[in-house]
């Protein structure tokens, strides 16, 4: 993850802009007194519905399971029927 001042950051608006979208890697900015961190809407998203699904105990622990499956043991995807 890139680190930048916030000085920086306002002199290279435009690049970090273009970084965020192309690299989809959040940017920490640190500020005066504090860090926030920049990301892509993309990547917002989807660590919102990470962290909505992670509510659900039982949720959790199936993503847990499907992360720690093979990928030899996983059906193909055009078998999955939604």
């Amino acid at each position: 993850m890139l680190t930048m001042t916030a000085t920086a950051v306002k002199e290279n608006f435009d690049a970090v802009l273009e970084n965020i979208q192309n690299e989809d890697e959040p940017i920490f900015v640190i500020g005066n007194e504090k860090v926030m961190v920049m990301v892509s809407e993309e990547y917002w998203r989807g660590f919102e519905e990470t962290m909505y699904l992670c509510r659900d105990p039982k949720m959790a622990q199936k993503i847990i399971e499907g992360l720690n499956t093979p990928i030899s043991e996983c059906i193909p995807e055009s078998e999955v029927d939604f």
